[in-house]
This record gives structure tokens, sequence and C-alpha cells, in this order.
């Protein structure tokens, strides 16, 4: 056998481990920064990694239907292409069309967004943050929410786009630069 020939772990196979592996630390990662604040709710009970969703938390919820819902995470290491994101924010709808109300929220959780839609999580931050200061001021927020609405639906189509604006966050968080590889010596 060549030395081109012999498998390394720098070539398309040997890496390809790395790719996926930096996927799910970037999901381990997400989960683990959540869970503190999870902690602090009396009503968290448990949580799930690659259960239906990349990771869900459950809380128990006496006014649900079934007494409990689920946060709902999908997260992407990458910047998700318009169809991608289109496809992450479909499978939400899909979820909720078929376990109606289990679902609290939906979160898209990624580095980025494409720089022309960077709009979505910046605005819908803005009106989250708001919020509580406008809450006397019904009109102000539901004008705010309307044209956020409006907008999804311009860019996504009446029906996603309106589900959207009701039950997707978006959180835009990196990870740490160092991955639990970086933790140990590279000393050869």
């Amino acid at each position: 056998m060549s030395d081109e020939t012999k498998p390394t772990l720098t070539d398309a196979k040997g890496s390809g481990g790395m790719v996926a592996q930096s996927g799910f630390d970037y999901q381990l990662w997400e989960t683990l920064s959540r869970l503190p604040g999870w902690l602090l709710q009396p009503a968290f009970e448990a949580f799930i990694l690659e259960g239906l969703e990349d990771f869900e938390a459950r809380f128990f919820t006496p006014y649900a239907s079934h007494g409990h819902v689920v946060d709902r995470f999908q997260a992407k290491e990458g910047k998700l292409s318009k169809k991608a994101l289109q496809e992450v924010l479909g499978n939400f709808l899909i979820y909720e069309q078929a376990f109606p109300g289990t679902a609290r929220v939906q979160t898209l959780v990624t580095p980025s967004l494409l720089d022309r839609l960077q709009w979505i999580a910046r605005d819908q931050t803005r009106i989250q943050r708001a919020r509580p200061f406008y809450t006397p001021f019904a009109t102000v927020t539901a004008a705010s929410d309307l044209k956020f609405r409006n907008d999804l639906m311009a860019e996504f189509g009446p029906p996603l786009g309106s589900f959207v604006a009701e039950n997707v966050d978006f959180t835009l968080r990196s990870t740490p630069t160092s991955s639990p590889l970086d933790w140990h010596s590279h000393r050869r």
C-alpha cells in the first residue's frame, strides 16, 4: 500500500467524523448553556438530546392539555441557506400540526443567518425586549407584531410566515472558540 492510499486522520473519510462531531458539540454546548436557567425554573422536569429535535426540555404546566409542554431546539452550526432555513421552520410547523399545543416554543439556534435574513432575529429580539416597557400600550406592541408577521409572510408565504411569527424563536449564538477536542495537550 502506497502512502497516498493509506487512510489518514485528515483525508475526507478520516475527517468526516470531525465535521459531524463539531455539529454535535454545538448542540451539546447549547443544551448545557441553557441547563442552569432550566434548573432555576420549578416547572422544569427533564431534557433529551436527539429526541424528536436536536434537544428538548420538558416542563410541568397544569394548564396545558397534557399537563406538560416542551421547548424544542434545532441547532445549526453554520449559516443556513434560505432553503435550509425554510426546511427547519417547515419541520417546526409539521410538528405543531402533528402534536398541537405540546410545544411552548420552537427555537432555531445558529451563529448567524444569511445577511439578507438577519432582520428576522434582529426584529424579533427588538420586539421581545421592548414588550415589557410597552405593556400598558397594547396598540404599540400589536402594530410591531403585525408588521413582523407581515414581513415573515412576505418572506416565507402566509402559512409558514404566520406560524413562525407566533411560535418560533431565533437564538444567534456562536460557540466558544475551543472544542472539547482542544482541551487536551497537542503534544506529539
